[in-house]
Order: structure tokens, then sequence, then C-alpha cells
């Protein structure tokens, strides 16, 4: 009896947990304890795995640090969110339930105002294909540079390098750019020959370039194109 009882009351748990991570989150940004916040949703992630719920309470703390100025958090925290999403978009349908698009619309909404508090204007496109999203991608058009993210199920297609191709091809002939960046995690030796194949080059290493949300910290590559590379 006592046995059942103890996995009756730990289903219960879990149930409460589901519905209540959002409202917890949202409590604690309302109260400024952005590290509550996180223990919330690593809590939740550790028990739960990722779900639509987990990714809108996550994008709440990206609006939350966005609010309070920490800009360089707000936009980890978006860029979580947006990768975890896109990745739960192979699985689903946007409209399956409501907590999925809001979280993916926060994070793109998160990532601009970011760039604009920054001072830079950004756009971004989404990419698909039979009707189902399988990637985003962002640049800067003022200071052009390029920024994609793709499913899982979306890579080793070769669909990486024709999204950075399209978009470096319409930075070049609409814009008028001459030159144009892309950083990727110098340790992501598949997205760097993907780059490369679209002509752009090493230019350096930017030590402790990308930060995570567990504090730790990775090099970026900068990698550069003109137009006249592009392949």
């Amino acid at each position: 009896m006592g046995r059942f009882w103890f996995t009756a009351l730990a289903g219960l748990w879990g149930f409460a947990a589901w519905g209540q991570v959002i409202g917890d989150v949202r409590e604690a940004i309302y109260q400024q304890d952005f590290a509550r916040g996180d223990r919330y949703v690593q809590t939740y992630r550790a028990r739960n795995g990722v779900t639509p719920e987990l990714l809108e309470a996550l994008s709440w703390l990206g609006r939350g640090a966005l609010d309070a100025g920490q800009y360089d958090q707000a936009d980890r925290y978006a860029a979580e969110t947006r990768k975890l999403a896109l990745e739960e978009l192979a699985k689903r349908k946007m409209d399956d339930e409501r907590h999925l698009p809001i979280a993916l619309g926060a994070s793109i909404e998160v990532h601009a105002q970011v760039l604009a508090a920054r001072g830079q204007r950004g756009e971004a496109l989404a990419f698909e294909i039979d009707g189902k999203a399988i990637g985003y991608e962002t640049f800067l058009s003022a200071l052009p540079t390029i920024d994609i993210v793709l499913v899982s199920h979306a890579q080793n297609r070769g669909l990486g390098s024709d999204a950075v191709r399209t978009v470096a091809r319409w930075l070049i002939d609409a814009r008028g750019h001459h030159r144009i960046t892309i950083d990727p995690a110098a340790s992501h030796e598949r997205a760097i020959r993907a780059y490369g194949r679209v002509g752009f080059r090493p230019v350096g290493v930017m030590r402790r370039y990308d930060g995570d949300l567990d504090g730790s910290w990775h090099d970026g590559l900068l990698m550069d194109l003109l137009a006249g590379e592009l392949t």
C-alpha cells in the first residue's frame, strides 16, 4: 500500500509540474530571480524532457532577461528556445497546441529586440520543405552577418549550404554588400565545411565567444566571404 501511494503521489507531482512550470517561471521573473526561474526549467526538463510547456517557460526567461537589460543572457535563452522549438517542429505541426508557437515567436522577437538594443538592424526568414519548418536564419543587413539553425532531420542534406548561399546572394545582389561574415563554433567542423562550400574562408578564432546556459564558454570561428568568392 505504501509503495502504491508513493507512485500515485509521484504521478500527481509530475502532472502538477507539467501544468505549473510556466507560472512558476513567470513568478520568478516578476521577482527578478532569474536563477530560480532557470532552476525551475532545468528541474522540469530533467523530469519531463523537452515539451512545448518547457519551451514557453524558457522563452519567458528570455523575455524577462530582455526587460532587465541582460541582453547576452536574453539572447542565449532565445537561441536555446529557438533551437529546441525547431527540433520539436520536426515531430509535430506548428498549430498542434498553443505553447510551441508562443515559444518560437517569442524567441524570434527577443533576438530582434536584442539586436535593436545593440543598435543593429536584424532580419529573419524561416524555410520549410513540404509545408514543414526545417530551419531559421537571421542576418544583419547593415553589417551583414548570417546565423542559421537547422532541425536535426534536415542536417547532412546540403540544405544549410543552400540556405546560406541564397541569403548571401540576396545580400550581395539586392543590398549591394561586398563582404559577409558568419561565425560557427570553432569545434563545429561540419558547419565550417558547409560554409566553406559556399565560399566562406576562416579569418580567425574568437576565444570564449559563445556562452551556454550552464555557464560554460566556447570558441567561435569568424569566417568571411567577398562578393566575388560566392560559389
